[in-house]
């Protein structure tokens, strides 16, 4: 392994200064049998050479290996960061993304900000500009309708697996995320209380599309003073009695009637302020 790590330094991959890389260049030479000591400038530089040829081809598929982690790494890191930007406002609709200046930003390659603005873009956040990067997607209110309905699919089919996996421990967590103090932290502790049944379901690919979700309409929330939730904690009651009696098809009932109140609530909300714009 560390003949490995002395090689990047060979290859190219890391800037280290060109004394370590002599240093090191020694040590890797004469492990692979070959003497290397010298002062000539032209020499010293010939034996690099050839030690970077030898190397190169003998840990090619390991530095492969590493190149793919690397990048993969990046492209998750600046993924969340720019999706965090986005969720929480700090990035606005219509704002434009161009992967040359989020590429500075970062400090990384063109490659990882790509990938990671195509897997902003299939959550639905942002619409490519042709030849010309990214747009922040300017939300509406079938955005959220639309959202509404697949939490009601999804989640209630969650609830119900969750009735039957849930612990005393769990029950009493979500007992705790129906008391906010305030307006403010009503979004996160509703967000907290729905993703811990998600969790519970068991299906990780099911929890993982109501996060989403619950993100997107949260972002939609954030961005609309007109959309927020009036919420009646009887709802969120009445799903925790059911996950306590582990009552599987009483449980999904009570998530999908919530589900679908909230969603009345909040359309008669729109409708109200569409009414008090034409007065």
């Amino acid at each position: 392994m560390k003949r490995v790590r002395y090689f990047y330094c060979l290859a190219g991959i890391s800037g280290r200064a060109v004394a370590t890389v002599f240093l090191k260049a020694i040590i890797v030479y004469n492990a692979n049998g070959l003497a290397c000591l010298c002062l000539d400038t032209t020499q010293f530089l010939l034996y690099i050479t050839r030690i970077r040829r030898v190397l190169i081809w003998k840990y090619k598929n390991y530095i492969d290996a590493e190149a793919i982690w690397l990048t993969t790494n990046l492209k998750d890191k600046v993924y969340e960061s720019l999706r965090k930007k986005i969720l929480s406002g700090e990035i606005k609709p219509g704002d434009f993304l161009m992967e040359t200046v989020l590429a500075n930003m970062y400090s990384v390659s063109r490659t990882p900000v790509r990938e990671a603005l195509n897997l902003i873009q299939k959550e639905g956040l942002i619409i490519p500009l042709p030849h010309n990067g990214f747009i922040v997607k300017k939300s509406d209110t079938k955005d959220l309708m639309d959202l509404f309905y697949i939490r009601i699919i999804l989640e209630s089919g969650a609830a119900n697996l969750a009735a039957k996996k849930i612990t005393d421990k769990d029950i009493k967590e979500l007992e705790k995320y129906i008391d906010y103090p305030d307006s403010d932290s009503f979004i996160e502790q509703n967000n907290r209380f729905h993703t811990l049944i998600a969790e519970r379901s068991g299906n990780e690919k099911l929890c993982q599309l109501i996060k989403t979700a619950l993100d997107e309409i949260t972002w939609i929330l954030n961005l609309d003073d007109s959309t927020k939730i009036d919420e009646d904690d009887t709802e969120h009651i009445a799903i925790i009695n059911c996950l306590q009696k582990r009552d599987s098809v009483a449980a999904m009932a009570a998530m999908k009637d919530h589900l679908y109140k909230t969603k009345l609530r909040i359309q008669r909300r729109l409708n109200e302020d569409d009414l008090e714009g034409l007065i």
